[in-house]
Formats: structure tokens, C-alpha cells, sequence
């Protein structure tokens, strides 16, 4: 069985080494966004403290998860009825098997519960396969995005009206 759900804090560890495989992978791709400075555990603890912090199971098992916000960057924060999202994470042995779609599908169907009605998030330009997948949810681009990391590289906006 398949769901999307809260995530619990005993899963914190298991959800910080599918993060941790991913940034490997990322640093091996050149792509800038997850590096040693982001995201961390705090990061992830802190999305798990405020209920933000949301696993794709199967069977029980953790594969991915994903984080709900109210900023797209620190102290920025968004119009009422808008969130942001961040932290994708599928487990890499179970990437291009379609869980990173079933998790947005999955966190729209949360976030308009909570009567939310826009989705933003930004997209590192070297992640062409995410922006692949957003685009075929739905998701478009809104165009490059100023952020205080510029020397990382730059950042597309992306929006979905749900």
C-alpha cells in the first residue's frame, strides 16, 4: 500500500539518508542547491517539529518525502493561500519509477485541505530532470528567481495554481 502522510520522528534518520544519497548524487551532477550547507537535520527536524515534514511509504517504507512551507526563501513570506515546497526526495534505487509524481499529487491533495490554492518552489537550472516532471504536473515556470546564493547557481520559479 502506498500513501503520503505526516512523517513520525522516529523516521528522521531514514529520511536524512535518502537525503544524504541524493546530495551525492547531486555533487556528482553538478547540480547546486543540496550541498553540505543544505538541506541539513535541522532542516529536516525543524519541518518535522512544525508538522511540515510529510514521507511517501510503501508498504510501510519510507522512499521519499517532502517539505511544506510558507517562503520560498527564509523571511519571504508567501501571500495567504500560497505555500512553497521543498526537500523532493525519492530514494535513488527508486527514482524514474514515478513516486516523485505520485508525492506532489499526493502533498496537493494535503495542502488543499488546508485551503491553500498555489504552489511555489524554486528548481536549481542544472535539475533538468525535476523541472521534466514538474512541467508534466502542471508546474510552469515563472522565470529566474534573485536569491542571496547566486554564486550557487541560479534558481527558476516555478507555480501551480491547485
Amino acid at each position: 500500500m502506498e500513501k503520503i502522510r505526516k512523517a513520525r520522528r522516529r523516521e528522521l534518520v531514514e529520511i536524512y539518508n535518502i537525503c544524504s544519497q541524493i546530495k551525492a548524487i547531486y555533487k556528482e551532477n553538478n547540480i547546486t542547491l543540496w550541498n553540505e550547507y543544505y538541506p541539513t537535520r535541522n532542516h529536516l527536524y525543524n519541518d518535522l517539529l512544525t508538522g511540515n515534514l510529510y514521507v511517501y511509504t510503501i508498504n510501510s517504507e519510507v522512499v521519499g518525502a517532502i517539505s511544506i512551507g510558507k517562503d520560498l526563501i527564509e523571511g519571504e513570506k508567501l501571500p495567504e493561500g500560497v505555500a512553497s515546497l521543498s526537500r523532493l526526495m525519492v530514494r535513488p534505487d527508486l527514482q524514474n519509477n514515478g513516486i516523485g509524481g505520485k508525492i506532489l499529487t499526493g502533498i496537493e491533495d494535503v495542502l488543499i485541505n488546508r485551503g491553500i490554492f498555489e504552489i511555489r518552489f524554486l528548481v536549481s537550472i542544472n535539475n533538468q530532470r525535476a523541472m521534466r516532471l514538474y512541467r508534466r504536473l502542471g508546474y510552469n515556470n515563472h522565470g529566474y528567481y534573485p536569491t542571496p546564493w547566486e554564486d550557487d547557481g541560479y534558481y527558476l520559479l516555478f507555480r501551480k495554481k491547485i
